[in-house]
């Protein structure tokens, strides 16, 4: 099933996007959504350690970045 998604803003053409290919944040370049990607997992491991000790010694968050036109594009 795909999905239309359009920028908020015409200088925001790099999208976080989640599994599903729904966006969780706006970007100006790939580098800034790549930075946020790294925010996002450094927080996620924080509360959920890679070690096991709280059960997620598998857990992962699948985000992508994609690069939309102005206009919108549908993925």
């Amino acid at each position: 099933m795909s999905h239309s998604i359009t920028p908020p803003r015409k200088d925001l053409t790099h999208a976080v996007v989640d599994g599903d290919g729904y966006p969780l944040s706006w970007h100006r370049s790939a580098a800034a959504a790549e930075r946020e990607i790294e925010r996002e997992y450094r927080a996620f491991r924080r509360r959920y350690p890679a070690d096991g000790s709280r059960g997620n010694a598998t857990a992962y968050l699948p985000r992508s970045v994609i690069q939309a036109p102005a206009d919108g594009c549908y993925i």
